[in-house]
């Protein structure tokens, strides 16, 4: 899981210190499995089974976590489902979606906190 996560979350974006990214800092996620001062609890149990953000069965992929690290980050699901059907954006192809990637979008908010750009590395 933590391979998973952090081999989707990590090394792809950059924050931008000024225009054209002269200086720049790359954004890293670090998956830390501690027993005190925990920022999220995952309960584990025998999978397979329905999995939220807190709760992760023994049969989830790396991509599943990482789909549910992007919860820990406040994001929410961008999935189409019959009992949310106000949902948007749906269908997007992010892993907030299917798994897939991590867009520009989602880690924007870690640079805006700064006042800084994005960028794709």
């Amino acid at each position: 899981w933590r391979t998973g996560i952090e081999n989707k979350w990590s090394g792809r974006f950059v924050c931008c210190t000024s225009p054209g990214c002269i200086g720049r800092c790359t954004l890293n996620f670090r998956v830390e499995w501690v027993t005190s001062n925990e920022h999220h609890t995952v309960r584990v149990r025998q999978g397979p089974g329905q999995t939220n953000m807190t709760l992760w069965d023994t049969s989830d992929s790396g991509d599943v976590a990482s789909h549910e690290f992007g919860h820990m980050l406040s994001h929410p699901d961008e999935y189409s489902s019959g009992t949310c059907p106000m949902r948007n954006p749906v269908n997007t192809g992010t892993v907030m979606d299917d798994n897939t990637e991590v867009v520009e979008r989602l880690v924007r908010p870690f640079c805006d906190r700064h006042g800084l750009d994005t960028s794709p590395v």
